[in-house]
């Protein structure tokens, strides 16, 4: 009976945290768009965009591509890396290529470990969805694809998100890699405690929890 009430109260803390987060003006809401031109910009010369405010910790980054890709340039991609400042050697890079494998790649590049892919995959992203990078606890990093979790909590040290460093080509021979579209970036950051969305995560892992020991507790009695 208290495991029960436990998973109540848990599921009505998770819905009383959006009533809160709807009222609450500390946190920080931001969108920019990214035209399909940048992805037309080669490695050597990016472009930079910047939304108004430093995001230090705990974030959430919605990344919607809406590009439309040449189809004649089967390595057609765009590269985004996640900045403090546009000089800074520390990143996350997100690489999205165009139809028809839909790779996704992900990669970390700091002082102590350089650059590392950490995941690689075809049929990875989604038209229809956005990528998701949530930034918590000050160094954890996780993503989801829009239809399931791709890295789960890496621990990558503290960072801050400012910049998008955005290309698309290696070289300039290299074929276009878009025609048109383009992709939006919404980001939301604060304190959790301020934001209890950001919670969100660490409240359905709990109830995930009780749920799963319940329902061991349950087949034991049987």
């Amino acid at each position: 009976m208290r495991i029960v009430t436990l998973i109540i109260l848990v599921f009505l803390l998770l819905d009383s945290s959006n009533i809160v987060y709807a009222q609450d003006d500390k946190r920080k809401v931001e969108i920019i768009t990214i035209p399909y031109t940048s992805a037309n910009t080669e490695t050597a010369s990016p472009e930079y965009y910047s939304f108004p405010s430093k995001h230090e910790a705990n974030w959430i980054l919605n990344i919607h591509n809406n590009l439309i890709y040449n189809k004649d340039n089967s390595e057609a991609k765009v590269v985004l890396r996640l900045k403090e400042n546009p000089d800074d050697t520390d990143f996350i890079e997100i690489v999205m290529f165009g139809p028809p494998s839909y790779r996704l790649w992900l990669g970390i590049a700091n002082e102590e470990i350089g650059y590392m892919r950490i995941y690689e995959n075809t049929n990875a992203w989604f038209v229809d969805k956005s990528v998701a990078l949530s930034f918590v606890q000050n160094e954890r990093l996780s993503v989801n694809n829009g239809q399931r979790i791709v890295l789960d909590r890496l621990r990558i040290g503290e960072f801050t998100l400012s910049t998008i460093e955005v290309y698309g080509m290696d070289k300039t021979s290299t074929d276009f890699s878009v025609h048109g579209g383009d992709i939006k970036l919404d980001i939301m950051s604060g304190n959790p405690l301020d934001n209890p969305v950001l919670m969100i995560p660490p409240i359905l892992g709990v109830v995930t929890a009780v749920t799963i020991i319940t329902l061991l507790m349950m087949k034991k009695r049987t």
